[in-house]
């Protein structure tokens, strides 16, 4: 093989594609892209070769719309990048790193003189870019008067969000295409109503004193800029979260925010250090990023599935020809609802070209469909009946919800079943040895038409070990289980019934202030508002009192509920009123959670940050220079070590 050859080939690839993507028209995939990027690196790596025009070594396409070309007053390089997390963590070592997201929009630098934005430049080849100010100007992300008077050179990234993006979609392939085409017209006004949103990630000039990115970007924050979110991390024994955890924390700010990422970025905190590292003619040493994939593939559309839940909402599963997404293959995703048929699909057809991702590398999701159907088109319908019990389905939309199918009928055996297995299920009672597959037998023997029929079910016992496939082993074990369950914790009965909204955590939080289910009974009968404890917000409290209590209250007789988070803590509440924040390692109790349900079980509570309502912060490094430890010392909040706390609280570690 003539390795020259080949990899002189794939630049020409690599780069024809890079700038067909930045006139707007992508040729191929991101994750085809990178695949043929990666494959470069690996060759340059294993025959010690660099050809000229590599991407690996350059960014350089050509700008090729009207906009006015710039130099940039510094080089606005890329950074090297992988898909090994393995290779991160090398690369961090012993020092200390600003994790951030890493945004997929377009790289824009800022600049401010005497306070005020004199020009915002594309990134273009990382040499010369193009002014693009005029738009900028009409963001309202970015600042146009500021009342720092030196110098400022801010670089960060122009995005439009997937919540913006899905007014658009019709238009652009996806949100990155969409900021980049965008933020480049001509017209200001025109390019404005697409509603952009600038997010800094860097300062290249200004705040010169301070050698720390975060802390320069927290300072840029008090200007009113919107910065990336990151977190300070290293690999000392005291780091409160795993590298593996910071990405997956950051993974699901993302996702709350709807930004749009590919991946996150890692660069030295201390910018002295950075720098130092020096560059290429591509990328800066100092940093790295850390490259996943939200990318798009397309496939095509089968047919639409229609699973009954236990809320007797009908829920769409696409089922599309089989796609690899990020080493998984897959050919289902859920369309959720209605609405999101109508926006991604218009009238679904069998055979319609779609376009499947993974939302942030967690949910699969259906991104884009072809809504121009050819004449023949075997268009799928909605169904009328629903699946599991044949009644008619009626569609409609409570306020501020999407539109749904429901099934009109109240005794469907696909809503009983569902809210049976969730009963059961380890969000519920955690019976074990009850499958779905046992309760569906259940059902359909007519010995389960609601919860409390579960506890009587040894009347059928003699019927029950001449069925096939159950002997008088598996149904004793069955009857026993379920005998326990009657002995079970409150909070795992009160998530059980399926009160909307009310989970496993919630259960909890409802049983660390009601110690019997009469307590939470009584705060219903008497119309309390559950917004005056933590964490409750109005729509909870409007969801706890939607649910009908009577089958719960009947219920309730069969049991004998106990409250586990009070056990042996009637006659110690000794931190009431308390709160506690945790981090750092620790050396007396077993770990973090350990340390939470003691605190809980004398009456305190446990933050996952600091804030006015905490009475102190266990580290057992209190010289630390950690957020929590900051952020405690500037609210004046006591900073105490696991030994303190046990002996000032009288609390044991056992």
């Amino acid at each position: 093989m003539d390795v020259k050859k080949v990899m002189s080939n794939l630049i020409t690839e690599l780069n024809n594609y890079t700038k067909a993507y930045d006139e707007g028209k992508p040729l191929i995939s991101d994750k085809e892209w990178d695949d043929k990027y990666f494959t470069l690196v690996k060759l340059e790596e294993e025959n010690n070769l660099r050809l000229p025009n590599s991407p690996t070594q350059s960014i350089d396409y050509q700008v090729v719309n009207k906009l006015e070309k710039v130099k940039h007053n510094h080089p606005m390089l890329s950074l090297s990048k992988s898909k090994d997390i393995n290779v991160l963590k090398k690369f961090i070592g012993k020092e200390r790193v600003f994790v951030m997201l890493k945004m997929d929009g377009l790289t824009c630098s800022l600049r401010y003189v005497n306070g005020r934005l004199v020009s915002a430049e594309s990134r273009g080849n990382g040499e010369i870019g193009e002014l693009i100010t005029h738009n900028v100007k009409l963001l309202s992300s970015v600042p146009k008067s500021i009342s720092f008077r030196d110098e400022l050179i801010v670089d960060g990234e122009i995005i439009c969000d997937y919540n913006n993006f899905e007014l658009w979609k019709s238009e652009y392939s996806n949100p990155r295409n969409m900021a980049s085409g965008t933020i480049r017209l001509l017209d200001a006004n025109e390019s404005a109503k697409y509603n952009l949103t600038f997010v800094a990630w860097d300062v290249i000039k200004g705040f010169d004193e301070e050698k720390s990115l975060a802390k320069k970007l927290t300072d840029l924050r008090y200007y009113g800029f919107t910065c990336v979110d990151g977190f300070l991390y290293d690999n000392n024994e005291f780091n409160e979260f795993t590298f593996e955890e910071t990405v997956e924390r950051l993974k699901e700010i993302a996702n709350k925010k709807a930004y749009p990422i590919d991946g996150v970025v890692v660069k030295y905190d201390d910018v002295d250090l950075y720098y130092s590292k020096g560059r290429n003619g591509h990328d800066f040493a100092g940093g790295k990023a850390l490259k996943f994939y939200d990318e798009e593939y397309e496939t095509k559309l089968r047919n639409i599935e229609w699973q009954v839940g236990r809320t007797s909402i009908l829920s769409p599963v696409a089922v599309f020809d089989e796609v690899d997404l990020d080493g998984a293959l897959t050919n289902k995703a859920s369309l959720f609802n209605l609405d999101i048929i109508e926006t991604y699909l218009n009238k679904p057809y069998i055979g319609q070209n779609i376009r499947v991702a993974r939302m942030n590398m967690v949910i699969p999701k259906i991104v884009w469909g072809n809504k121009s159907a050819p004449e023949d088109a075997q268009f799928i319908e909605l169904p009328t009946c629903c699946p599991a019990c044949g009644s008619k389905v009626i569609i409609k939309s409570e306020e501020g919800y999407a539109r749904n199918l429901y099934c009109s009928n109240p005794n469907c055996k696909g809503i009983l079943l569902n809210k049976l297995d969730y009963f059961c299920g380890k969000f519920g009672l955690d019976i074990k040895g009850i499958s779905a597959s046992t309760l569906s037998f259940l059902i359909d023997q007519k010995w389960v038409r609601d919860y409390a029929d579960l506890f009587n079910l040894a009347q059928f016992r003699p019927q029950w070990i001449k069925k096939n496939g159950y002997s008088i082993t598996s149904v004793n074990k069955i009857l026993n289980a379920l005998e326990e369950a009657k002995n079970a914790e409150l909070w795992r009965f009160i998530s059980a019934i399926g009160i909307p909204m009310v989970g496993m955590n919630t259960a909890k939080e409802i049983a660390k202030h009601d110690k019997t289910w009469e307590d939470f009974y009584n705060h219903i009968s008497n119309n309390f508002n559950f917004t005056t404890w933590d964490d409750f917000g109005p729509e909870l409290n409007n969801a706890i009192y939607k649910y009908d209590y009577t089958v719960a209250n009947e219920l309730v007789k069969l049991f004998n509920l106990h409250n586990s988070l009070f056990i042996d803590c009637e006659k110690n509440r000794s931190l009431d009123g308390m709160t506690f924040c945790i981090t750092g390692s620790l050396s007396h109790f077993v770990n973090r959670e350990s340390m939470k349900e003691q605190i809980e079980r004398l009456g305190g509570k446990v933050s996952g940050s600091v804030s006015k309502k905490t009475t102190a912060l266990i580290n057992n490094d209190s010289e630390s220079e950690s957020s929590k430890n900051v952020s405690a010392k500037k609210l004046s909040i006591p900073i105490i070590t696991e030994e303190e706390f046990i002996k000032k609280y009288g609390v044991s570690a056992e």
